[in-house]
């Protein structure tokens, strides 16, 4: 027969009191405040396509919204970001930065951030390549389109390993800025490379394939490839460039990304919910996307949302 202690006479834990930091902060604000004034001061969140006299630049492949897109290529303004904001959009660019050395000694034939004409392939816009490597020294053929970019851990883990479930490698708006470049340059490859804001733990060696596994990744995708996903960006862009030519038009908030089921439409821009409906309009599958939150235009597009529908073309 068990018997039960009383227990009740030990002292009780106490909850720890926390350290929180200085309500006032000195030097992080100062330091931060600096790096800000510079930030706006270069207008650095207005980076110049390579040829601004056309509406389209690669980078814009990031926008998978076609109204992102029509706000983006008709040139509607952009707000200036908060200070928050600007340093979480600038941590790609410093991580270049650091390492612009260290990728020229690794690629001494290579060019770096190389312009691309896009009217090339029927699209009326331009493009910065990260870089660009040759199979000869004449630099007749191109080898390789590479794009670099950051992402935070968690982004990385859910890329590049398998811990649960298949990895869902690179986001489709990036491999796009390659591809189209690629297609305009006659690459034989395009090279996408991620490299991660914070390492993935030391038990998750098992799931890649080296310690450099654990903060960098690259994926890479052949000519026949590269251009069967151009193809289909570059008829997406020439209809949205065609709705820039229709005065007063609010373009649909149709999706084209691979984490959102195709023929989907985003029905409420602040909260980011989409929706699929069949030919009579009934809802078949519905979820919510993360970019809506980041998008410069979100208050805009709230503001069309609640005047007209978002699910075809509206003229005012």
């Amino acid at each position: 027969m068990s018997v039960k202690k009383d227990l009740s006479d030990l002292p009780q834990a106490e909850r720890a009191a926390g350290h929180p930091p200085v309500s006032n902060p000195d030097f992080v604000s100062a330091i931060a405040e600096s790096w800000f004034n510079q930030y706006l001061a270069n207008n650095e969140h207005q980076r110049a396509k390579a040829n601004e006299a056309l509406p389209y630049r690669a980078s814009f492949s990031a926008f998978r919204c076609d109204r992102q897109l029509h706000y983006a290529m008709r040139g509607d303004v952009r707000p200036v970001p908060n200070i928050a904001d600007a340093y979480r959009m600038s941590l790609g660019t410093l991580v270049h930065s650091g390492l612009e050395n260290a990728i020229k000694d690794a690629f001494p034939n290579a060019e770096f951030e190389v312009q691309v004409d896009l009217r090339t392939i029927g699209v009326n816009g331009s493009a910065h390549a990260d870089i660009v490597t040759y199979l000869e020294q004449s630099k007749t053929q191109v080898d390789a389109v590479v794009e670099v970019k950051t992402v935070n851990g968690f982004g990385f883990k859910s890329m590049a390993s398998d811990f649960k479930g298949p990895a869902s490698g690179p986001r489709s708006g990036h491999v796009l800025q390659a591809a189209l470049s690629a297609m305009a340059l006659d690459a034989d490859r395009v090279v996408i490379a991620y490299l991660s804001m914070e390492n993935l733990s030391p038990s998750m060696k098992r799931y890649v394939a080296s310690d450099i596994g654990r903060f960098a990744a690259e994926w890479h995708y052949t000519r026949d490839e590269y251009r069967a996903i151009a193809m289909r960006e570059i008829a997406r862009i020439q209809r949205v460039e065609q709705w820039l030519g229709i005065p007063d038009l609010i373009a649909p908030t149709s999706i084209h990304d691979d984490e959102v089921a195709q023929g989907a439409f985003i029905q409420d821009p602040s909260r980011g919910m989409w929706v699929k409906t069949d030919t009579a309009g009934a809802i078949v599958d519905t979820g919510k996307i993360w970019f809506c939150d980041y998008c410069d235009w979100r208050d805009q597009c709230i503001t069309d949302s609640g005047r007209y529908a978002t699910g075809t073309p509206s003229p005012i």
